[in-house]
């Protein structure tokens, strides 16, 4: 039909209105309707997308097609809880689908594992490879339900092997596009990473294209005294990246900068929200919104600088910085490494994760921060109820190296290396934080098979962060995994006391935990490679003294140097925004530059 080829010429506010005309004619055919929410979608009107497509899935709900489109319109309006009932509901007349079909209804709830945890992610992937096993993607696009649970019988090298190919241009246009966060958790070549980062920007900017056209860019004509910052997140709850910038947001100098805040996810309804909430000038809960909608809100409300603290990270929607809402754009804290796509102006980064001859691999114009780009909060609160060891089933005497980063950062390599610390260090333990039952049983059994009886592993659970904070302490040393590598983990620990050891990598992820330690001052805990690592780990564990020096240099970190001192930090990242804004204001190219580490405040 005519709609339908105005959709395959890119045109879809054209498919829509032929499309409409279609529907009016025969409003009881859900294909025609499922046809219109398809196109009202690509013009950014999620919600009568939404509504069209349920119409369309109600009356056919074995039209798997649709279903998907409903599932993605639903994550998109920032509501995954009905993207899952629609899922669940297709699969409910699995006889009556098509396995290849099915096979994509599967992957797709597997997709949502990051949601809803009780979904067991390799079982979906696994049947979906039963439904048409001659997918090649199919397990691919399932590694992280796999990581979550370190679960290693993942095909890995297959999946690096997709990367490398993509890069390459070796793919069919038509190939299923693989987030960018997982690219950075197996060891890709850079190109290969550059090349998933750069794939998704492009869809993104291509799936608003048509929507840019509707949105009314009218700019003030005189800017106010203040610059207006507009934070996007869909993080403004009880997460690590708002645990880190409530300091740095408390401390904006108001007199030079209006914050204004974007919020793309849920409130958890916890008093932590409100707190954040209260830190900007005006609070837009954008959750349940399109990101058309969104971008015409910030336009609205004359942003200067837009700030994404999400990116290709958990729940952020690059959509709305794809419709270049600002004149500025930035990248920042959330999702390390590049977007690959024009529409991120600049990265907030500093000179260990970006070194010279790193710039090639970055879309944007570099910002290097002295000393570390990951803001503190040197305001923090540490439970002063301290457990002991016992309390936590710690042996009180043995050597404790421990691990608090999430479960998909740990990999077959790393674990090895921990493996041969743990012989080296007769009677020490390795404590790690794994709430899920089938990752610890998985790390049990990795364990013994390189020779390490189960009760040398001891697991953690979620506790409240103060508590967290004070636990951490107990340990002896942080062993950081290598590809994604600590990020407020890292300073977690060292606000604790608690030394960490970390492997630096080629990617901004594995570099992060490095730039923490140079800016505490213990440059010396980041190894150039993992056989360093291990030698330095089994090193200290031998060496109490050294070990009593290193814990009591964190703890002067806590109040001498750069690292927690979170009103000098954010001096200067408001003279990184000064900076940009200037040379946006001047009609100046984005261009990199480097902060000074002195930089004066603001007279009053």
């Amino acid at each position: 039909m005519a709609g339908l080829i105005e959709l395959s010429d890119h045109q879809p506010a054209a498919a829509a209105a032929i499309i409409a005309r279609a529907v009016a004619s025969d409003p009881h055919d859900p294909i025609i309707r499922a046809n219109l929410g398809l196109a009202l979608g690509r013009c950014g009107k999620l919600e009568q997308a939404r509504d069209e497509l349920e119409s369309a899935v109600l009356d056919a709900p074995t039209l798997v097609a649709p279903t998907l489109n409903l599932k993605d319109v639903h994550l998109a309006l920032g509501d995954p809880l009905r993207a899952h009932q629609v899922l669940l509901n297709a699969l409910a007349h699995g006889d009556m689908l098509e396995r290849v079909d099915a096979a994509g209804l599967w992957l797709a709830l597997a997709g949502l594992e990051a949601f809803f945890p009780q979904i067991d992610g390799p079982a979906c992937c696994r049947q979906a490879t039963a439904l048409d096993p001659d997918s090649a993607t199919i397990p691919i696009l399932g590694y992280m339900a796999y990581a979550r649970r370190c679960d290693w019988g993942f095909p890995t090298a297959r999946l690096v092997a997709y990367l490398e190919q993509d890069a390459a241009g070796m793919l069919p246009a038509a190939t299923p596009l693989l987030a960018p966060a997982v690219a950075d958790c197996v060891p890709a070549s850079r190109r290969a990473r550059f090349a998933v980062a750069r794939r998704s920007g492009a869809t993104f900017v291509a799936r608003v294209a048509p929507m840019a056209q509707q949105l009314n860019r009218h700019r003030r004509q005189a800017g106010p005294a203040r610059i207006r910052l507009g934070y996007l997140s869909a993080d403004f709850h009880t997460h690590p990246s708002m645990h880190l910038l409530q300091g740095v947001l408390a401390s904006h100098d108001r007199s030079r900068f209006e914050l204004f805040a974007y919020s793309l996810g849920a409130g958890d309804g916890s008093d932590f929200r409100d707190r954040v909430m209260a830190l900007f000038d005006r609070f837009a809960d954008m959750a349940l919104h399109s990101p058309l909608t969104t971008a015409q809100r910030i336009i609205d409300d004359d942003i200067d600088i837009l700030i994404d603290l999400n990116g290709y990270a958990g729940a952020g929607r690059p959509e709305i910085a794809a419709l270049r809402p600002a004149p500025v754009q930035v990248s920042f804290l959330g999702y390390p490494g590049t977007v690959a796509a024009g529409f991120i102006d600049y990265l907030i980064a500093d000179p260990v994760l970006v070194r010279p001859g790193d710039e090639p691999w970055y879309s944007e114009h570099v910002v290097y921060l002295p000393y570390c780009y990951q803001p503190t909060d040197n305001a923090q609160r540490t439970s002063p109820q301290v457990p002991t060891r016992a309390e936590l089933g710690l042996p009180p005497q043995s050597f404790v190296f421990c691990s608090f980063n999430s479960c998909y950062k740990i990999e077959p390599r790393i674990f090895g290396v921990w493996m041969d610390i743990l012989h080296a260090v007769p009677g020490s333990v390795l404590w790690i934080l794994a709430d899920r039952d089938d990752a610890r049983a998985n790390l049990v059994n990795a364990a013994g098979l390189r020779g390490i009886d189960s009760s040398r592993l001891i697991f953690a659970g979620p506790l409240p962060r103060d508590q967290h904070l004070a636990r951490m302490s107990l340990a002896d040393l942080f062993l950081d995994t290598h590809y994604v590598n600590a990020h407020t983990t890292a300073s977690d620990a060292i606000w604790a006391g608690l030394p960490l050891i970390t492997a630096s990598g080629d990617s901004f992820s594995s570099r992060v935990a490095a730039s923490i330690l140079c800016a505490a001052g213990l440059d010396e805990l980041a190894c150039a490679n993992l056989e360093s690592y291990r030698d330095l780990a089994i090193a200290l564990a031998h060496d109490r003294s050294r070990m009593d020096d290193l814990r009591r240099r964190c703890v002067r970190a806590r109040s001498d140097g750069p690292l927690f001192d979170t009103q000098s930090y954010t001096l200067r990242l408001e003279a990184a925004y000064s900076t940009m804004h200037t040379m946006a204001q001047s009609g100046a190219a984005p261009a990199a530059f480097c902060v000074p580490r002195q930089i004066a405040a603001a007279p009053c």
